[in-house]
């Protein structure tokens, strides 16, 4: 029987942890800033699983990308990101992305495809301390203040 409530236990607890705490900026942010990267990435996941070109979700795929994964996904998922925010035409989104974008362009067209997967991996390594904010966390800001955070 104890044997038994342990397994129930642990089971509970692997459960809690594989979970996105919330669908919100504040939830979302916090579980990055706190280095809970696979809740950010569980919750980008089930966004994108409900509608693919859904741009929160794409952008916290990418951010986790960046810190995990190799250069062709983080390049697709920039192409991704990119082809999804153009579409979009909230002045209060705009007006940031539209200087952010070239940033995109570069690290995607620039950077990846230049630098020694071995570094990349180190920088990679270097950047995966927690209490730093999730990058583009102003963008993401942006979304969830004007309405476009969605579900």
């Amino acid at each position: 029987m104890k044997k038994s409530i342990m397994v129930v236990v642990a089971i509970a607890v692997e459960c809690a942890v594989a979970v996105p705490t919330s669908n919100n900026f504040h939830s979302v942010t916090n579980d990055w800033y706190n280095g809970n990267y696979s809740n950010v990435y569980e919750l980008a996941q089930l966004r994108l699983a409900a509608d693919a070109n859904d741009v929160v979700g794409i952008h916290l795929k990418v951010a986790f990308d960046i810190y995990h994964s190799d250069s062709q996904v983080i390049s697709n998922d920039i192409s991704r990101l990119v082809e999804v925010s153009d579409a979009i035409d909230n002045p209060a989104f705009t007006n940031v992305y539209n200087v952010l974008r070239p940033d995109y362009i570069s690290y995607r067209d620039e950077f990846i495809p230049y630098v020694a997967e071995a570094e990349r991996l180190v920088e990679q390594a270097k950047s995966r301390c927690v209490h730093k904010p999730i990058p583009g966390c102003f963008l993401l800001k942006i979304l969830w203040e004007n309405g476009l955070w969605g579900n």
